[in-house]
């Protein structure tokens, strides 16, 4: 018998978003990467240490229609935890242990413009997910020549290295 199962635990659609606190609402709004939120969905929020709080989404809207789908701005509220909420780092679809879980930033960018962020699920060390950010171009390959998108790579990891699950892109358009 073969039992199959989603690729490293991951059930739904990783997406990394930005969150701050929004005085207007007295809630939480932010910046999310990849398919549309949903309002509902659950965000985990995260430090190098540990897990500071859970939100959920209010509102997504584009943020701007003309640049493409992978761009969202977002409204929360806070469910649980004590986030300060200054500039925080959330994940949406991401399995993460509530006690256990943490950001695992760094890695190996190629290049001084790109930013790799890792998601330890559990504290053992090991990067359930990676979000790798970079220039690109029209069609989401990296570029060190002028950029017209930044791009977010989703990736696992696997036995042999880091396998693609998708690209979100969102065009320089302001």
């Amino acid at each position: 018998m073969r039992v199959e199962r989603a690729p490293h635990g991951l059930s739904g659609t990783p997406r990394y978003c930005t969150l701050q606190a929004d005085p207007l609402s007295g809630g939480v709004s932010g910046d999310c990467f990849g398919p549309a939120p949903q309002v509902g969905d659950r965000i985990v929020v995260l430090d190098t240490s540990h897990v500071l709080a859970t939100a959920r989404v209010t509102r997504a809207i584009h943020t701007n229609e003309t640049c493409g789908d992978a761009a969202w701005s977002i409204e929360a509220v806070q469910t649980s935890g004590q986030a300060q909420w200054e500039s925080e780092y959330g994940l949406i679809d991401v399995p993460v242990d509530l006690r256990t879980g943490r950001l695992a930033l760094g890695g190996r960018p190629a290049a001084s413009n790109e930013w790799t962020m890792g998601v330890d699920r559990d504290g053992d060390g090991d990067r359930i997910v990676e979000f790798r950010g970079f220039p690109c171009d029209d069609n989401a390959e990296p570029t060190a020549r002028a950029a017209t998108s930044s791009c977010i790579e989703v990736r696992v990891p696997t036995s042999h290295g880091p396998e693609r699950l998708r690209v979100d892109r969102s065009r320089n358009c302001y």
